[in-house]
């Protein structure tokens, strides 16, 4: 399979060379999207162009699949539903893929213009689905490690608020998911999860998803549009989760610093900015404002040495 997927792609778009060429990077990308590299999604961004209704229908079928089980899982405690382990494993499964697709097209202004109407046609189905898909990615971040790899579903959910909200600066439809009343909750579950058996916060090296957290919060804080909605969305929390939140904000900065080599220094030092500006927006609610200098961030604040 790998092999064939990294063979140089058909001149012929018609022959049989081409349609097992095209099979085979399908099957791919919806068995093992989580394992496809950057030649890889260049190679998944021509497939998408060369065939945009088959592109279009699988990321339309995923989306809604993902609605479809919620009405399979009536509530979602796992202790009263052990069958939601299997479904939830299906989801985890289908939230790399579709991470995967993103990526692809996110690539289109480096490999292909072309891939522009196809990727604002999946973003409508996003948009349309985005309520169920938000649900699940809460369960699934919630499950933590009792059912499902949690490293693989933190990475993916990051990925996927990533590319949605920053993919495309002038895109409406990045407005419409960021300032929905679930995703301020996601991105602030992701902020503050924690490793179960080690209780140390997730990717927090310079160049993993760790630092894609950090710039998907200040983004959403320094966007005016949105901002009000990530204000709104903590205030609106449980004190206790609301706390645990700030406290992770002002923490991970300490924590990459901590991490942090010569060859990182550079990326760990934005990405820390990225995390004290955006704490430094939330003081515009006062609620919120008394709680961070509680936490003592400015204490924080000034022993970080970037």
């Amino acid at each position: 399979m790998a092999s064939n997927s990294r063979s140089r792609r058909p001149a012929n778009g018609n022959d049989a060379q081409t349609l097992r060429y095209r099979k085979d990077i399908l099957k791919k990308l919806l068995d093992g999207a989580r394992d496809l590299a950057s030649h890889d999604l260049r190679i998944v961004a021509e497939f998408l162009v060369d065939d945009q209704v088959v592109g279009i229908h699988t990321v339309t079928q995923m989306l809604r699949g993902f609605s479809s089980s919620l009405t399979s899982i009536p509530s979602f405690d796992i202790s009263h539903l052990p069958a939601a382990i299997h479904l939830s494993k299906c989801a985890s499964a289908s939230l790399e893929r579709l991470a995967c697709i993103l990526a692809a097209l996110n690539m289109r202004s480096e490999y292909h213009e072309d891939l522009d109407p196809l990727r604002a046609q999946c973003l409508d189905v996003f948009v349309e689905e985005w309520p169920s898909l938000a649900r699940w990615m809460s369960h699934l971040i919630r499950l933590g490690s009792k059912a499902i790899d949690e490293f693989r579903v933190v990475v993916s959910c990051t990925m996927m608020l990533y590319y949605l909200c920053l993919g495309a600066d002038d895109d409406p439809r990045k407005e419409e998911i960021a300032v929905h009343p679930s995703t301020p909750d996601l991105v602030c579950l992701l902020l503050s999860k924690k490793k179960i058996k080690t209780g140390r916060y997730y990717s927090l090296h310079a160049h993993d998803v760790g630092c894609r957290i950090a710039h998907l919060f200040f983004a959403l804080l320094s966007c005016d549009a949105t901002r009000g909605a990530m204000i709104i969305g903590l205030r609106d929390m449980r004190v206790s989760k609301r706390r645990a939140t700030i406290a992770a904000l002002i923490s991970r900065a300490g924590d990459l610093v901590s991490e942090v080599d010569a060859s990182d220094l550079e990326t760990v030092a934005e990405s820390v900015d990225f995390l004290l500006k955006g704490v430094t927006y939330l003081t515009e609610d006062p609620k919120l404002r008394r709680e961070i200098e509680e936490e003592n961030f400015v204490v924080v604040y000034a022993s970080i040495p970037c």
